[in-house]
């Protein structure tokens, strides 16, 4: 199969069929059969598969949410003059395990979520110890990767059938305001008030009935917090629907069929940003990617414009200083070997060039998963991993992007790892730290969920 849906067992962001929310449901087999993230059997999609490392069997990688929250490490006070921005991210301090370190073997640790709470983090999981059940789990994170709080275990879901891959997503409000919203296959879309060390703060609240169907994306919006809903056949109309803090029901907008949904952004005035998929020749060729600006109750503000035709993956997207930045991987084959990043203006138009080839000939091997995160000082972090097909393990590349997209300095190797997938990173408000989350393994380490602080060098 083609290299970009292997990617989505790795980005989770989709199952590239028109309509779908940006959920892939992983079987139980597939889960229970892994330790860390990486390189879950594909056999389930009908994917490749990609080569497992001696003696673990990871999980399928995800990218980066986009749930937002009131800034990149923000505490929640006003606004702040932004930092300087980093030339490259240097490893600064200890690999730190925030996941429970003696779950089972052969259980599976995913890493579904994180933003911003205080002076560092809140995280989410789910952990599969249990042929039929599993349970999400949250814990605060200081900035250098020490946990903060215990860890809160939260609702379970029946395992049989499949789990989404897109729960627990979380989101916070620039009032502080913190929300996780989950969805099974049992009680469908669920919303729970947390705190900022992710303890629930009230009941938890079902938004499903029978015209729903999956939900996804939590992000702040006026009147609390909005998701994305999609109606209970796959390929119908996808909704924006409006909550409170307490999860109470606030409105709901028709957004209209979309081609292939892929992900969406919350930008800082709580418009969103909508990306959108589609085969450009039945599934032979790449992918187009188009964009749609939305305003916070859901009404059209641009029409969906073309952003790139040469996709081998879904796009993500980073709010930066005055533009939005996007990335994805180019349509390359078996896997992708070359990242691109686009500036995107407010309304979902590209500017300047276009696409532009960062790492267009790979500097380990293929790539096999990217994360694009926002930082204070409007710039962008992008990761990617890349495998070593002769020792069958992990390079991680990290590269500053500026407001535009183009890279501030040169590529940076954060390391090498048995497993490392489902990156997600948090930046300090001073400029000078970040904290990058990722579900793996490290060299001579155990498999889970793991935090690793990062400092800014400036040339």
């Amino acid at each position: 199969m083609r290299w970009r849906k292997a990617v989505v067992c790795q980005q989770r962001h989709s199952d590239q069929s028109r309509g779908s929310l940006g959920r892939v449901r992983w079987s139980v087999a597939c889960l229970l059969a892994a330790v860390v993230a990486a390189a879950c059997s594909r056999s389930d999609l009908e994917l490749e598969r990609a080569p497992a490392v001696p003696g673990s069997e990871p999980l399928p990688e995800a990218g980066v949410t986009t749930e937002t929250g009131p800034g990149p490490m923000s505490a929640c006070p006003g606004p702040a003059t932004p930092p300087a921005p980093c030339s490259e991210w240097r490893v600064a301090g200890s690999d730190t395990i925030v996941s429970n370190s003696t779950t089972p073997p052969g259980s599976g640790v995913y890493l579904t979520a994180l933003v911003p709470s205080g002076n560092g983090a809140l995280v989410s999981w789910f952990t599969i110890s249990d042929p039929s059940a599993g349970t999400w789990d949250t814990r605060a994170l200081n900035l250098d990767g020490t946990p903060r709080s215990a860890i809160v275990s939260h609702l379970s879901f029946p395992t049989m059938g499949g789990v989404f891959t897109d729960v627990m997503s979380l989101a916070v409000t620039p009032q502080c305001a913190f929300g996780g919203l989950v969805d099974d296959v049992a009680s469908g879309c669920r919303f729970l008030p947390l705190d900022g060390d992710g303890n629930e703060s009230g009941p938890v609240v079902s938004l499903s009935d029978a015209t729903s169907g999956g939900c996804t994306y939590l992000g702040a919006a006026p009147d609390g917090f909005s998701y994305l809903q999609e109606s209970p056949a796959n390929g119908g109309p996808i909704d924006l629907v409006d909550i409170g803090t307490d999860g109470s029901f606030q409105g709901r907008a028709h957004l209209g069929p979309l081609p292939g949904f892929g992900t969406r952004v919350v930008l800082q005035d709580q418009t969103s940003l909508i990306a959108s998929f589609f085969e450009n020749d039945s599934g032979v060729g790449p992918l187009t990617e188009q964009v749609a600006h939305y305003d916070a109750k859901g009404a059209p503000l641009s029409p969906p414009l073309t952003l790139a035709t040469n996709s081998g993956s879904i796009l993500l997207m980073a709010q930066t200083a005055g533009h939005v930045v996007g990335a994805y991987i180019g349509d390359m084959r078996p896997m992708g070997e070359a990242v691109y990043a686009v500036a995107i203006d407010g309304e979902g138009a590209s500017i300047g060039a276009g696409p532009q080839a960062l790492d267009p000939t790979g500097r380990i091997g293929p790539i096999y998963g990217f994360s694009l995160d926002p930082l204070p000082s409007g710039d962008a972090l992008l990761t990617w991993n890349e495998l070593d097909e002769n020792s069958t393990r992990y390079h991680l590349f990290a590269m500053e992007l500026d407001p535009t997209g183009n890279p501030r300095q040169g590529v940076t190797n954060l390391g090498i790892f048995e497993d490392v997938a489902n990156v997600r990173v948090i930046g300090g408000a001073d400029g000078e730290r970040a904290l990058l989350v990722y579900s793996g393994m490290p060299m001579g380490g155990t498999g889970g969920v793991h935090a690793q602080p990062l400092a800014c060098a400036r040339h």
